[in-house]
């Protein structure tokens, strides 16, 4: 290498090795017959695609200069993704985590186990945690599961029974719908003499349609147009 970063670019090359090497990425195998080994290319960020896990035999040639004195003639057997590969994106996205946080409290959801008891030990060795084990709340949310029919949700009854006792409705019955066709708001339908206008105090207006709001954006996108109904000004 002639570029005058050629000393960067090798120090790349060894810490894509390494990462290779750390994360079990290939075997130095023999070539079986009939089999065409792949180019070795390399870019990209570090890891990006060092842990999609490969559902099928791919052989590579070794690195050009980096190949194992005394073993120039053996390829690489993958053993799991690497950068350049049609199966990169596809394996990468195999398997995935998410991780959301809430002031000090963490809650972890996974597809795959392993990875989810890898990221809980990793956390835990860097910082001091407390493993609450699996999660039923979540800031007020319930979240409910029903293993026999594969069904995992979330629920805000406790919150949402909590709004209807605070603007004093919680005997009503409820609707085939949150809002049915031809449902119409307007200034007609405001407090027109004192005795009205108490009444409308118990059931502050913007609060509640606030507390709706509220269900909508976390688990009760149903409500949405009946929301964007009443938060508008009546004409």
């Amino acid at each position: 290498m002639e570029s005058d970063d050629s000393s960067k670019w090798m120090e790349a090359m060894n810490e894509e090795l390494k990462s290779m090497a750390h994360n079990g990425v290939r075997d130095l195998i023999e070539l079986p017959n009939n089999c065409k080994p792949v180019g070795f290319t390399s870019n990209g960020c570090e890891n990006a695609f060092l842990n999609g896990n490969l559902d099928e035999d791919i052989y590579m040639e070794q690195p050009e200069g980096f190949a194992k004195k005394g073993n120039e003639h053996l390829v690489c057997k993958l053993k799991k993704s690497i950068y350049g590969l049609k199966q990169a994106s596809r394996q990468c996205g195999s398997k995935f985590i998410f991780l959301i946080l809430y002031v000090d409290d963490i809650l972890l959801a996974s597809s795959d186990l392993g990875l989810l008891r890898e990221t809980k030990e990793y956390l835990s060795k860097n910082f001091h945690m407390v493993d609450m084990g699996e999660a039923n709340y979540v800031i007020g949310i319930e979240i409910f599961r029903d293993r026999s029919r594969g069904v995992l949700g979330l629920s805000q009854k406790g919150y949402i029974d909590r709004v209807l006792e605070r603007f004093n409705m919680q005997s009503c019955s409820s609707g085939i719908a949150p809002i049915l066709k031809g449902d119409k708001l307007s200034k007609m339908q405001c407090p027109r003499n004192n005795i009205e206008r108490e009444q409308m105090k118990k059931i502050p207006y913007a609060s509640a349609v606030g507390s709706l709001m509220y269900a909508q954006t976390c688990t009760r996108p149903d409500i949405d147009f009946l929301c964007r109904h009443v938060r508008k000004i009546p004409k």
